[in-house]
């Protein structure tokens, strides 16, 4: 592929990815909007009375990174259409990155307390999370 065309191919290609992880985070009932109070709840309430407030928006903040990490991969995607490949980048690895952690996360405890049978629910959302690293390795080579 010639180098003018990889920068716009890996704009589409995170565009795609984060709008799967958009839609694969709606479609399992947004996992993540669930996952916050449960954290608060196994979590954050057995931490002492002064480190808590800090652990609790240390948590509030992964959440919304992790909500917002197809936003962050799409709005990483328009630089790189632009041919602006170390912004675009850089947006595409943190939602690209804080959406894999967030799911790992996520899906660890979902099977810890439910079982394996459930995890193939959020498989749009891995494959925007693929897409994701696939558009940031491409766009490092353009």
């Amino acid at each position: 592929m010639p180098s003018r065309t990889i920068l716009p191919a890996s704009g589409v290609i995170a565009v795609l990815g984060g709008a799967l992880m958009i839609l694969g985070g709606l479609a399992t009932n947004s996992l993540f909007l669930w996952i916050l109070p449960l954290l608060r709840q196994e979590i954050l309430d057995r931490i002492p009375s002064p480190a808590n407030s800090a652990a609790e928006l240390a948590v509030y903040i992964i959440a919304l990174l992790v909500s917002l990490g197809g936003v962050t991969v799409i709005l990483g995607g328009i630089p790189l259409l632009a041919g602006h490949r170390t912004t675009g980048r850089l947006l595409v690895a943190l939602g690209g990155g804080a959406g894999f952690i967030g799911l790992i996360l996520a899906l660890g405890y979902y099977t810890w307390v439910n079982g394996i049978g459930g995890v193939g629910a959020h498989a749009g959302y891995w494959a925007g999370v693929v897409l994701a690293v696939i558009a940031r390795w491409l766009a490092g080579k353009g």
